[in-house]
């Protein structure tokens, strides 16, 4: 996860792209609640994990997926397929690395 292109300091690309698959797939498995409220402490670790590593970006808010992906990529242009230059790039430093 440390390896391939940063987005800010130290936060990976690639980091951050799993922070927001994470958040998509699982936030309807967390606490209601705390979802609704924002309340992170009544979230589970892996969840308030999730949710710094996106507010390193982006606020967890409303549209909180499609804020990140605007982060990621060139705001003037937010399609997913713009994600994949930056994922290749990790993905060959994975290569350099290990392979």
């Amino acid at each position: 996860m440390k390896l391939g292109p940063k987005v800010r300091n130290e936060l990976t690309f690639i980091e951050a792209l799993n922070a927001g698959a994470n958040y998509w797939k699982h936030q309807e498995e967390w606490e209601l609640n705390s979802v609704i409220t924002r309340n992170l402490e009544g979230l589970p670790k892996q969840a308030r994990n999730t949710i710094k590593t996106i507010a390193i970006l982006t606020p967890w808010a409303d549209y909180t997926c499609s804020n990140l992906l605007s982060e990621l990529v060139d705001k003037n242009d937010c399609r997913l397929a713009k994600l994949l230059p930056p994922l290749k790039d990790w993905r060959n430093d994975l290569d350099r690395k290990y392979g």
